[in-house]
């Protein structure tokens, strides 16, 4: 993803759920997620390119992979 914006729903490679993005550094190409079925647990310094936006068809592929990994 190039930048993700504040307040976005977003998957990230590697991590299981969606997320919100908290905060964004472009400089870095980072940004911090916010678990939404976890208030308050922060994912720091996410790289641009682990972060995914969420739509229904990414979130499927993503359940699909997970499951087929595990």
């Amino acid at each position: 993803m190039r930048n993700p914006s504040i307040d976005q729903l977003v998957w990230s490679d590697g991590r299981i759920g969606g997320f919100r993005v908290v905060r964004v550094d472009a400089a870095l190409a980072v940004a911090d997620l916010q678990a939404t079925n976890r208030m308050g647990v922060i994912e720091k310094n996410i790289p641009f390119s682990a972060i995914h936006p969420l739509n229904r068809e990414a979130f499927s592929k993503a359940a699909e992979r997970i499951a087929r990994n595990a």
